[in-house]
């Protein structure tokens, strides 16, 4: 070889070596080499501008003494390069944060591999990273979900481009060839040709985008489809960035990289599809969400009654039918099954609710002031009338009165309340003057009103206007699957009024109960709870010593003409074994009232009622 080509080829090495230092130093992404020694020997102004150190700074500088890359996980990747110096590795790709000169944090993305080339003499670590500060604050504040799939994507290679637009050829490195699925051989470097293998439905906004980076020299980037080698189309990310312009100001290179994102947008379609899901999954949660909030106001409803029972639910829903209404409601039930829940319930759900509730008990009240309880007096009706008296009718003027055992009322008094029923007046005692009164009224009775009717106790006109709704309340035997849940509230109940801490209700003892056909009711479950909790020692219901269950006392055949007792007979009965058990003791907080949970003067007019007088029996 002459001279003259010795010195041409080297001029030209010279040229080169000279034109990728420049490239290097004017790329807008970040460029920087290490020794083998860890000497930063090269260190592009995209750098300098990055993290604040200027080349002059870091000559013949180590990575360590200038703490570059703190404890990042780049440091480690640089050190384990260096161990195994392999140049035919593919780039290795590291994205995380930098700090800078300045002590502020900058994002990067870096690939590096060790190469020799003619830029350089000698084996380099080279990396080449782009600062995504910026856009990754960007999209933290604009497209949150969009980062943090893009973060996902750590992995995916980079390659990188330079497109001259006066010869119309594009270089590519090896990278990009490797990401387009394409050897070197196989594809055109001209830029049309590259155009071609944009999907049609984006090739038009990428060429609008090149041709107005030519012209503006503004920076882009953008996604588009791309026909790789296999035939399919992958998602690539583009940037491009203006690396020199002419004397009319104009583009004449852009060079730019290309990343595969298209796991990415699989991953983005697979969170459209999940989202989608999770609407479906958020309207069917709204569903239930007012399902439960019905069912929480149907609890809110019926606060105080507690069932499980289909047979209840039954009576439930005859209270929600006429409780908006004004009709006159019966209620009808053994004594103990809780008539008056029925009656609160009732008057809670009528539209007379921010109205009062007054509760008369026609059974506890004696004959010669029921009239006066009901309907008042005027001063001077009687001796000792010394002032005038409102009545229970007239203090539940615009709201509802719950007449209680209306099968006791006497006789006298039965036309005064059919005339309430049918006209709403009356006249109080020792009064002429009539009283309007817009009242509804609700009635309760354990006794066989029909029979009354029948036997002339009671007036058969007066009934047909109380007998307007009727509703049964179902004995506690009638809804023994109710007995575990009233249990447990009675237990709770209880143990807040007598400071105990009763949590365990053994099996035996809830069979025992279930097995018992309570003639009590309800109210004698509660008191037999109450007993119970006072007589436990420890932190379980015991009752086995003294709950004798007379299962058996109710003859199987209960629907036996010769075997059925009369309510009347059930209640002599349940009180005979009260005043047993209390030795004769009627009132008082051992007396017989306590036991059964009524009032005294109810229970000594049920006794007089019922003939039970001789006390001295029990003693």
């Amino acid at each position: 070889m002459s001279a003259s080509s010795t010195l041409t080829n080297n001029l030209l090495s010279f040229v080169n070596q000279t034109f990728l230092q420049e490239l290097i130093q004017e790329l807008p992404v970040v460029v920087f080499a290490i020794s083998p020694n860890q000497t930063i020997t090269c260190w592009n102004k995209e750098c300098e501008r990055t993290l604040g150190y200027s080349s002059k700074e870091l000559q013949d500088t180590t990575i360590l003494a200038k703490n570059l890359f703190g404890h990042t996980p780049i440091l480690k990747s640089i050190t384990e390069a260096w161990d195994n110096p392999n140049t035919t590795l593919p780039y290795c790709y590291w994205e995380g944060e930098i700090k800078a000169k300045d002590g502020s944090v900058r994002y990067l993305s870096v690939n590096y591999h060790v190469r020799n080339n003619f830029v350089l003499e000698g084996l380099h670590l080279w990396c080449i990273g782009t600062d995504l500060t910026d856009k990754v604050q960007g999209q933290r504040i604009m497209q949150v979900n969009q980062e943090r799939l893009s973060l996902v994507t750590k992995a995916a290679k980079i390659g990188f481009w330079d497109w001259n637009a006066h010869t119309n050829e594009v270089y590519y490195s090896q990278e990009c060839f490797d990401i387009m699925g394409y050897k070197c051989d196989e594809f055109s470097h001209a830029y049309e040709k590259w155009m071609e293998f944009i999907h049609p439905e984006d090739r038009t906004r990428v060429q609008n985008k090149v041709r107005d980076c030519l012209h503006t020299k503004c920076d882009f980037y953008t996604e588009l489809r791309f026909k790789a080698q296999n035939g399919n189309y992958i998602w690539l990310f583009l940037q491009a960035n203006v690396f020199e312009w002419d004397a009319q100001d104009k583009a004449v290179r852009i060079v730019g990289i290309i990343s595969d994102i298209t796991l990415r947008k699989r991953t983005e379609q697979d969170l459209q599809e999940a989202l989608a899901k999770v609407e479906e999954l958020k309207e069917s949660l709204v569903e239930e969400n007012l399902q439960l909030k019905q069912e929480l106001q149907e609890s809110f409803r019926y606060e105080d009654i507690i069932s499980i029972s289909d047979t209840y639910k039954k009576v439930l829903r005859q209270v929600e039918q006429v409780a908006p209404t004004d009709a006159t409601v019966l209620v009808l039930g053994e004594t103990g099954t809780g008539k008056s829940l029925i009656a609160n319930t009732i008057h809670r759900l009528s539209p007379r609710v921010n109205q009062p509730l007054i509760k008369v008990n026609c059974a506890a009240l004696p004959a010669n002031l029921i009239e006066s309880e009901l309907f008042g007096y005027e001063k001077g009706a009687f001796t000792g009338a010394y002032t005038k008296k409102i009545g229970r009718f007239e203090l539940a003027d615009k709201g509802t009165i719950f007449l209680d055992e209306i099968g006791d009322l006497p006789m006298e008094l039965q036309a005064k309340l059919l005339r309430v029923l049918q006209e709403g007046e009356f006249e109080p005692l020792g009064g002429n003057r009539t009283h309007k009164v817009d009242v509804r009224i609700i009635a309760a009775t354990n006794r066989n009103l029909e029979e009354l009717v029948q036997k002339g106790s009671f007036r058969a006109d007066l009934y047909y206007r109380l007998n307007v709704f009727p509703i049964v309340n179902p004995p506690l035997r009638e809804r023994k699957e109710d007995i575990p849940l009233l249990v447990k509230y009675f237990v709770n109940k209880y143990n807040a009024k007598t400071k105990k801490q009763i949590t365990v209700i053994p099996k035996k003892t809830l069979q025992q109960l279930e097995s018992y056909n309570w003639p009590g009711n309800i109210r004698e479950l509660k008191n037999t709870i109450e007993r119970a909790i006072v007589l436990s020692t420890g932190s379980k219901l015991e009752m086995d010593a003294w709950f004798q269950n007379p299962a058996n006392t109710i003859s199987p055949d209960i629907f036996s003409e010769t075997a059925f007792d009369t309510l009347e007979d059930h209640e002599r009965k349940h009180i005979l074994e009260a005043l047993k058990r209390t030795e004769g003791r009627v009132t008082g907080p051992k007396g017989a009232g306590k036991l059964l949970g009524i009032n005294d003067k109810t229970l000594q007019s049920r006794m007089r009622k019922l003939g039970i007088n001789r006390l001295h029996e029990f003693k």
